[in-house]
């Protein structure tokens, strides 16, 4: 369909999405963050893979940034500084998400820097 359009071209049949589990976990994720309500965008801006909009972002400011881990793989702590640091430079919290196989559902965890 897109290809019909020539505003995308394709060679063949060389496009292929998503082609990894992380894109097709990624892909989840969004329609499910858009499902909830929420006004999706990419969010690699603010190092995170989405940023959420609480309603149109023409009329509101994006509440988080939204990082997908990969549940098998150890999250060290180290690794929150950074995370939560670019969150609230930019006045955001940070949305720490992750697929449970389990329930079948994304849990999340809501991360806020605050000073001492």
């Amino acid at each position: 369909m897109l290809a019909e359009t020539g505003v995308v071209e394709f060679e063949g049949d060389d496009f292929v999405w998503p082609e990894s589990e992380h894109d097709r976990l990624r892909f989840a994720l969004y329609k499910d963050l858009h499902r909830q309500g929420y006004y999706v965008d990419r969010g690699i801006k603010y190092g995170g893979d989405y940023l959420l909009y609480p309603g149109d972002p023409l009329r509101h400011h994006s509440s988080h940034v939204v990082t997908l881990l990969e549940r098998k793989r150890p999250f060290k702590p180290r690794e929150l500084v950074p995370l939560g640091r670019v969150g609230t430079a930019v006045k955001k919290a940070r949305l720490l998400s992750s697929w449970n196989p389990e329930t079948g559902q994304f849990s999340h965890i809501t991360m806020n820097w605050s000073a001492m």
